[in-house]
């Protein structure tokens, strides 16, 4: 690497899905304003203008992105991700020329955590009228849409491609740095962008909050808790908590299901769930989102944490609340076929893997566990220390750097293995 006399690296994240501080975006934005100096980085972070004021206070943040993706620009079906991209993507690109000063695009290096087509497309446009930067860094999560319908997902891969090919046009493809958190999404990426792709550690800082009591959510009552945290989206499995709560309500003298709802999410029928588990005496209910220090309190006392989330929408995704629960050393219930089971089935997590993706085979796994929870806890704690070692926002910071100096684009003060 460059010699320890060279200036920090001006870092900038832009980040048009950083919109509330209950989000794992905001997790990794306030990791990197507070350790990116360690790495020889001056992170800016670039957020939507509709971002709330007390996002924009902690991370001293540049409010002045037009468009996020809670804004909406075409009600049509079939056309709205189009106009997302092609139409939010030249709003945003405006934005990015803008920036000056400590924020300005010249000679830094952007990073674009949760990387979209529109935000990939609005550095291709920007790029058309203001000097460049020295490398672009984008992170990708997955490549799933979460709608059961194949075509929007059709789409969304194509405008990747299609943004991607833009911006190859007016910067070159060796200064763009590719990033993803679980090998088989770096495989789809790297076939779908035609570009390297590296896996990388879980982007997650998990020492940002101390765990603090939930007020919010129904307070312990002796029973063995299994945790269900994250709200009820469909990836997330909410369409088959209902039927864990029914063919469990067996166990509800010795065990609780303590799950997180987001009342604006439903089923694909239209029924709330909401609907469905009340008067279940196996259910309690956490209504709405949680602060960072609630979602830890719970990762770290619940007995167990549920992650009944759909195996084709997490075959080649990460979870956040399933890194958590790890680093907290929480056992972990999730489905075969998917990142989580890979991670428990190597070793580096303890739980139990599902091994059919139906309620009665979850509500076979909590019996299970209950058989035995002290086992699962105690070899769980083992692994809490090595999972933080080894998944971090610290370490995807120190291999973001080192591969800016593998290919020749670190300017920054040399770091050490250790950060």
């Amino acid at each position: 690497m460059a010699g320890a006399a060279r200036g920090r690296v001006r870092l900038i994240v832009v980040d048009t899905n950083l919109l509330d501080v209950d989000m794992h975006n905001f997790n990794f934005a306030r990791g990197v304003a507070r350790d990116g100096r360690r790495f020889g980085l001056a992170p800016r972070i670039v957020v939507p203008k509709r971002a709330p004021a007390s996002l924009v206070q902690a991370l001293h943040a540049r409010a002045v992105l037009s468009f996020s993706a809670a804004d909406t620009l075409m009600q049509d079906r079939l056309s709205w991700r189009i106009a997302e991209t092609v139409d939010g993507g030249a709003l945003l690109a405006a934005d990015l020329a803008a920036l000056d000063g400590s924020a300005a695009i010249a000679d830094s290096v952007v990073l674009l955590p949760t990387a979209s087509s529109r935000e990939i497309l609005a550095l291709a446009l920007a790029l058309e009228r203001i000097a460049p930067p020295r490398a672009i860094v984008m992170g990708f999560h997955s490549l799933r849409t979460g709608d059961p319908d194949r075509r929007p997902t059709n789409q969304v891969l194509g405008l990747l491609r299609y943004a991607m090919n833009r911006l190859r046009r007016v910067f070159p493809p060796e200064r763009i740095l590719v990033h993803a958190t679980t090998g088989l999404l770096a495989k789809d990426m790297a076939d779908l962008l035609r570009h390297q792709v590296r896996v990388c550690p879980h982007p997650i800082w998990y020492d940002l909050a101390a765990p603090v009591l939930d007020a919010e959510a129904p307070p312990p009552d002796g029973r063995t808790t299994f945790a269900v945290l994250g709200g009820n989206r469909l990836d997330k499995g909410s369409d088959m908590v209902a039927g864990i709560a029914r063919e469990g309500v067996g166990l509800a003298d010795r065990a609780r299901l303590l799950v997180q709802l987001l009342p604006r999410l439903r089923e694909p029928a239209g029924t709330s769930i909401a609907d469905a588990l009340a008067g279940n005496p196996l259910v309690a209910i956490r209504r709405g989102v949680m602060p960072e220090s609630a979602m830890l309190h719970h990762c770290a006392t619940a007995d167990a944490v549920l992650l009944p989330y759909d195996p084709a929408e997490y075959r080649d995704r990460a979870s956040g609340i399933f890194a958590m629960a790890v680093a907290m050393g929480r056992p972990v219930i999730a489905p075969a076929g998917t990142w989580m089971a890979e991670r428990l089935q190597a070793g580096e997590a303890t739980g139990i893997v599902v091994q059919v993706h139906a309620a009665f085979a979850y509500v076979a796994a909590m019996r299970r566990f209950l058989v035995e929870p002290a086992r699962f806890q105690a070899a769980a704690a083992q692994r809490a220390a090595p999972w933080r070692a080894r998944e971090s926002g610290l370490r995807y910071l120190e291999a973001m750097v080192r591969d800016l100096d593998r290919a020749g684009l670190w300017t920054g003060p040399q770091m050490s293995s250790s950060g």
